[in-house]
């Protein structure tokens, strides 16, 4: 795990399920929580993104498309 991950914000969960590498090299990361985390190509935290499902929604896959990403959880 980066180092730089461990510096995320304290609400963000640390219960990594799944990644996806985008075409550009960056990638996402999601949590049990909902939570999706951008990361450029050396592992450093970009963002969480606000238009994550969040609410417990436990992320199980991820897949990335030329023009974004797609996933699926446990509802859905």
């Amino acid at each position: 795990m980066s180092s730089a991950l461990s510096k995320k914000e304290a609400h963000i969960s640390s219960n990594y399920t799944c990644h996806c590498w985008l075409p550009d090299g960056k990638f996402l990361i999601g949590t049990d929580q909902g939570e999706i985390l951008l990361c450029e190509k050396d592992g450093e935290l970009k963002m969480d993104l606000k238009e994550a499902p969040g609410d417990g929604f436990y992320i199980q896959t991820m897949k990335a498309y030329d023009k974004g990403f797609i996933i699926a959880g446990d509802r859905g």
